[in-house]
């Protein structure tokens, strides 16, 4: 009963008053610290239960797997699996169904599909949990193929469904599959779950279709900072950086409290429309007027600010600040270096990355394009070879483009469309109706 309501000390003190410990003991007290997000300490009295030699049940199970997902403790997950196998669980769907979720979590997601076909029902939370996982990863197309399946085999959806799946349409700019799972929201009588109209509003406004996003935010009863990050995103992934900026005064007037989400949203609104005196500002506000501690995430945003404005050294400062920083924040520093032809600094960015994953190509391919425009032509050869050594493969660009309501994934180089003058010229005028001018001075055109 503490434990359902929170009162983990109370809990823990009539828990360590028992003489003799049960399973039910021992998983009520886990669950408790599941439910109110203290995973370490379900992985800790999962595994001093053990040590007691009382076997877990399907409940201690589902809340020590769940906690794996949470902190990617991967190793200890596969463990429990292993455990779950011999002793015959491994079928159990919610066993099973936590199991799909860990995995996924901790970025494994061969071995959480290998668990999902393997159930024995696959129910909506189990499939949900498999898109949760794609989406959680990136893995965008697949999270749409996955949701496409579930369909065609009848599984409903439900909210938890439709938020992961619309996360997904957003990234991909797939309006039209935003639209109809939007009628499907409305039909199933889903559209006054709070998060799941604020997932429409930013799947809509990562698309740039505001109309349709501003009318889901005013005719919604109450809108929460949430609401106004995935505007303020929208305006941001769509290059309207006034417009964003715009949206975040207005939540002000509305009294609401930015939060770290939301500043985080506005640098990369500042970054994409290099406004270097406004991100400066907003960064400094989040310390200084709303008592915010700028976490790695927000330098990040600072770091591409100043780059992309060809400030590198200040750049270089911030990055400085990050202990350590990420492949993306170096890959930033490294492209301005390209960009303003800094071969000093774009050298050490480059070892950083080197040191960082030796098997990614991209660094190679713009350390090589640095020494090219310098005419240092041996120095792009050596930087070549050592691409080669590595084995670091170049992975062909990938885009998608909606067309008369169907979306066309294009990989370069493949020709998959050439065939098809038809659609070549459909294509070239949609293009041209939404002003569209190629810059062909930019790119070689090789004919088949």
């Amino acid at each position: 009963m503490y434990s359902k309501f929170g009162w983990l000390t109370e809990a823990e003190d009539v828990f360590d008053m028992l003489h003799k410990r049960s399973v039910c003991s021992w998983t009520a007290l886990i669950a408790g610290y599941s439910e109110h997000g203290y995973s370490e300490l379900v992985l800790r009295c999962f595994e001093q239960m053990q040590t007691e030699r009382i076997c877990p049940n399907d409940v201690t199970y589902c809340c020590f797997l769940r906690a794996c997902g949470i902190i990617k403790e991967l190793d200890r997950g596969g463990k429990c699996h292993q455990e779950i196998v011999e002793k015959g669980l491994e079928k159990d769907t919610s066993i099973g169904t936590t199991l799909v979720g860990m995995y996924s979590k901790c970025g494994s997601l061969s071995q959480a599909q290998g668990v999902f076909r393997m159930l024995s029902v696959q129910d909506v939370t189990a499939w949900t949990a498999m898109i949760a996982g794609y989406t959680e990863q990136n893995f965008h197309h697949e999270a749409l193929h996955c949701f496409n399946q579930m369909q065609h085999k009848c599984a409903c959806s439900n909210t938890v469904t439709y938020i992961c799946v619309l996360k997904a349409c957003g990234s991909l700019g797939v309006l039209v599959k935003i639209t109809d799972i939007h009628k499907e929201v409305v039909l199933k009588g889903f559209e006054s779950d709070f998060t799941l109209n604020n997932s429409l509003i930013g799947a809509y406004a990562k698309c740039g279709s505001f109309q349709d996003a501003w009318s889901l935010l005013n005719n919604f009863p109450a809108q929460d900072v949430v609401t106004w990050s995935a505007m303020i995103k929208g305006y941001a992934v769509n290059q309207e950086s006034d417009m964003a900026i715009e949206c975040f005064h207005r939540m002000l007037n509305e009294g609401l409290k930015p939060d770290a989400v939301l500043f985080l949203c506005l640098l990369t609104a500042c970054g994409h429309g290099s406004m270097v005196l406004q991100g400066q500002d907003f960064f400094n506000m989040m310390g200084c007027v709303h008592n915010i501690q700028p976490a790695p995430e927000h330098l990040n945003c600072m770091v591409y600010l100043f780059a992309r404005v060809g400030l590198l050294y200040e750049a270089l400062t911030v990055l400085e600040m990050l202990s350590p920083a990420s492949e993306g924040t170096w890959l930033s520093l490294l492209s301005a270096c390209k960009i303003y032809g800094e071969q000093e600094l774009g050298l050490r960015c480059f070892q950083q990355l080197v040191e960082l994953n030796p098997r990614d190509a991209t660094w190679y391919v713009i350390m090589s394009d640095i020494y090219m425009s310098d005419g240092k032509l041996d120095d792009a050869l050596g930087v070549e070879r050592m691409r080669l050594d590595a084995r670091a493969e170049k992975k062909p660009a990938i885009s998608t483009i909606e067309l008369n309501h169907k979306t066309y994934e294009f990989l370069v180089g493949s020709g998959q469309y050439t065939e098809s003058p038809v659609f070549s010229r459909n294509l070239w005028r949609k293009m041209q109706i939404n002003g569209h001018i190629p810059d062909l001075d930019t790119c070689r055109i090789y004919y088949f």
